[in-house]
């Protein structure tokens, strides 16, 4: 597995596609699954997997990612609520169950 870097850590998308392919390295993982039959499972090419083991979050938009865990049997929940009245504004997480 690849190093994940985020350049801008304000960038919330770059985080969330970050967190989103931390996730489907350890269901590969998990899974034992090679590169070939990762690319079978997700119905992208062997490349592809390549750079989702290597972190190339640039590569992916977080759409295609959330297709990605829903072709590995993960459901993926957006939950928007109201912010906590310490804050000042809003926040976006990622949390998995």
């Amino acid at each position: 597995m690849g190093k994940i870097s985020v350049i801008n850590k304000n960038d919330h998308v770059s985080m969330v596609k970050a967190k989103l392919i931390m996730k489907i390295n350890r269901i590969l993982g998990e899974r034992e699954l090679r590169q070939v039959a990762a690319a079978n499972v997700l119905g992208i090419g062997q490349p592809k997997v390549s750079a989702i083991l290597n972190g190339k979050i640039d590569d992916f938009s977080v759409e295609r990612l959330i297709q990605f865990l829903n072709e590995l049997g993960q459901d993926v929940e957006l939950r928007v609520r109201t912010k906590s009245r310490t804050r000042r504004r809003g926040v976006f997480n990622v949390i998995f169950a």
